[in-house]
């Protein structure tokens, strides 16, 4: 689902709330704001957008943001790496072909070989990756700027598999 909502973008809208809670500390991002009883509505023009923040006095700490819907950009890690190498993926898929009907080469290792480095091409377009940057919220909630990679669990995630027809 991360990896499809990358590649292709995505508007979230709330479903059955009337706002969308965006966490905007490491606390908030722990627990949801139906956790906590005395959370403040901070919305100066009543639109339903906003901050929900502990007051206590003049002390405001904001926790979640409160938004309408959420835009997340297409970042075609799939898409844009196949792109930008398309050319040298054809040409080695040429040499590997050649080299299994010159018996270089069985079927598998060949398909291996193309697999591998299709996972590699597109890991290295993803590090690569810097652009549409993350918004600033998520930006401060990250351990990375990339806007592909957090914990790098996306990344690591990226495989191929050779089916038998």
């Amino acid at each position: 689902m991360i990896a499809r909502v990358n590649e292709f973008g995505v508007t979230i809208t709330p479903k059955e709330a009337s706002a969308l809670t965006i966490p905007l500390n490491d606390e908030a991002a722990k627990n949801s704001a139906g956790d906590y009883e005395d959370l403040v509505l901070l919305d100066p023009d009543d639109d339903g957008d906003g901050i929900l923040a502990f007051v206590d006095g003049k002390n405001i700490e904001p926790m979640y943001a409160l938004v309408k819907m959420v835009k997340i950009p297409e970042r075609a890690f799939m898409r844009g790496s196949f792109d930008k190498k398309k050319r040298k993926m054809s040409e080695q898929a040429e040499e590997l072909i050649n080299g299994v009907l010159t018996l270089k080469y069985d079927a598998k290792t060949a398909l291996n070989m193309i697999g591998q480095t299709i996972v590699t091409q597109v890991q290295a377009y993803m590090t690569q990756l810097r652009q549409p940057p993350n918004s600033q919220v998520t930006a401060n909630n990250k351990n990375s700027s990339n806007p592909l990679i957090d914990d790098g669990h996306l990344r690591d995630s990226i495989t191929y598999k050779i089916r038998s027809s």
